[in-house]
């Protein structure tokens, strides 16, 4: 896991249109609820 110093917590908001499947909407959110789990390598760069 990402420690909590270097941790981001990004709010994402789902706007649901009338007459939408929920797995149209759960497919994505699911995507992004397990990139958020996994764990990134550390990168060396200029950028302070």
């Amino acid at each position: 896991m990402i420690s909590s110093a270097t941790a981001r917590e990004i709010p994402v908001l789902v706007v649901v249109p009338p007459r939408v499947l929920l797995l149209d909407i759960a497919g994505p959110i699911e995507v992004l609820r397990q990139a958020s789990r996994v764990p990134r390598p550390a990168v060396r760069s200029g950028w302070s």
